[in-house]
């Protein structure tokens, strides 16, 4: 992999001289090359923060390729300081600059849990719908494509042949459903450690109908699927409840059919890839997708 992740980040200032006895202040520390804003959204009432890493030399004729990454306020960091490491050596090693964009909401912590659920999952078809639900991804698929979209592009120069989305865990699911139901929104998809199992694996029930309509799709798309070899343990494991859940959810066994249903479109509509990750559990799976992401990004599209 030629970018590597980069997480050290310090940014640290002195109130006072080194004389002095007073100890030194901490400053919140600072993302470099970053800037962030929130945007209330009319289509679902939502407020969401929007971060973007944009790259440091002019934009190229066609616009830099994009990343969408769900899930912001985790997964930008990383993916942002790893987009400036590679627009810092991109005179020696040639490497095309991405500008990142990442999507998640106005809290403190990494996720807003309630916001997400909603927003990444379609509304339920098998199960009992939440008392609470207000929206549904098809929803926040609107407010990527109608609102996040064209503030992004009205500030930036983008390439709008190379979007790509990157979600994980709910954020794969969503990606998937992006996918399936309005495939010409991205040219490329970043699924990790999707949660297939949802609503008893409903997703899937738009499977076929997407292999079987090959027509209108004006490129071929391109998916990155990924899950952690640990996230399905065998029956012979044994273990606590959690263990049960993880079984029972079949993480890898369902990225794998899902991968496998998507094979006669390779070369036609959509090239698929598998990443299994040895040893990696459900959270660390996203981390190492990461380091795939922005390679992936920059990838030509095919008509």
């Amino acid at each position: 992999m030629r970018r590597l992740l980069m997480t050290l980040l310090t940014a640290a200032a002195l109130n006072a001289p080194v004389a002095s006895a007073e100890p030194r202040q901490w400053q919140p520390a600072q993302l470099s090359q970053s800037v962030q804003r929130d945007l209330q959204s009319r289509i679902t009432d939502t407020r969401y923060r929007l971060f973007v890493s944009a790259p440091s030399t002019p934009a190229p004729a066609a616009g830099w390729p994009v990343l969408y990454v769900l899930d912001g306020n985790a997964l930008f960091p990383a993916l942002a300081m790893q987009a400036r490491a590679a627009d810092l050596r991109a005179e020696r090693s040639g490497a095309e600059p991405v500008l990142v964009v990442g999507i998640g909401y106005p809290v403190e912590g990494l996720y807003d849990m309630p916001a997400r659920a909603q927003d990444y999952t379609p509304s339920p078809r098998h199960t009992e719908v939440e008392p609470d639900r207000r929206r549904d991804a098809d929803d926040f698929a609107r407010v990527i494509e109608e609102e996040i979209k064209p503030l992004i592009a009205a500030q930036y120069s983008v390439d709008q042949s190379r979007q790509t989305l990157f979600g994980h865990s709910y954020g794969g699911l969503f990606t998937l459903h992006v996918l399936l139901h309005s495939p010409a929104s991205f040219s490329g998809y970043v699924a990790a450690s999707p949660s297939i199992w949802w609503d008893q694996h409903s997703l899937l029930e738009a499977v076929p109908s997407f292999v079987g309509n090959t027509e209108g799709q004006p490129r071929k798309l391109r998916l990155l699927l990924s899950v952690g070899l640990a996230e399905e343990p065998s029956a012979d494991a044994g273990g606590d409840q959690r263990t049960a859940l993880l079984r029972q959810r079949r993480m890898v066994s369902n990225v794998k059919a899902l991968f496998t249903q998507l094979q006669p479109l390779t070369g036609k509509k959509l090239d698929s890839e598998l990443l299994l990750i040895p040893g990696a559990d459900h959270g660390a799976s996203a981390l190492v997708t990461s380091l795939r992401v922005l390679d992936f990004a920059v990838q030509p599209t095919s008509p």
